[in-house]
């Protein structure tokens, strides 16, 4: 037969689990959106996870890149291609440093993201 502190235990180490699931799953989640762009942004700083983007305006193709300003955006730190197509596009891209949109001529879009 169990006793009380091991019934107790159990339970909170049942409260932690699900603490932990709830918070992974949260960083999967847009919580954030960059509002919508039309110019070289940077979006976030450090650490972010992309879950999104929907083009609004269809343009040329833009870019996301995985720098911490504008100024050190460049051909070689680009992560991922934005489509010149309309429409939301899931996403999951980490980035470490932060997050530039550098859209394409006459695009706009929306990024949707979590910090990490």
């Amino acid at each position: 037969m169990a006793s009380i502190t091991d019934v107790v235990t159990v339970g909170q180490n049942q409260v932690t689990a699900t603490n932990n699931l709830q918070k992974t799953f949260a960083q999967t989640v847009p919580v954030s959106t960059s509002g919508t762009l039309t110019a070289d942004t940077l979006v976030q700083t450090g650490f972010v996870r992309v879950t999104g983007i929907s083009v609004v305006v269809a343009g040329a193709a833009g870019g996301l890149y995985d720098v911490a300003s504008v100024a050190a955006k460049g051909s070689t730190n680009q992560s991922y291609v934005v489509p010149a197509t309309l429409g939301f596009t899931a996403v999951n891209m980490v980035f470490m440093n932060g997050l530039v949109y550098s859209p394409g001529s006459g695009q706009t879009a929306v990024i949707y993201y979590t910090r990490v």
